[in-house]
């Protein structure tokens, strides 16, 4: 689990809704956090971050 994650959950501990940046293009998810949903949205998160740090390798393959 990387730094922004951690401070991501450390933050939705007194936060109830936290916009996180997901991509380096600047996409923009909102999150809604409590102790039930917090973990299904780190996922979610996760996901989309190894999605796009693919798509990167695929680019930088094609070169």
């Amino acid at each position: 689990m990387n730094e922004e994650t951690k401070a991501l959950i450390d933050e939705s501990k007194h936060k109830t809704r936290k916009r996180v940046k997901i991509t380096s293009q600047g996409d923009y998810e909102s999150l809604f956090i409590n102790s039930r949903t917090r973990q299904i949205y780190i996922r979610k998160l996760a996901k989309n971050v190894v999605r796009n740090h693919k798509k990167t390798m695929e680019l930088l393959a094609d070169k």
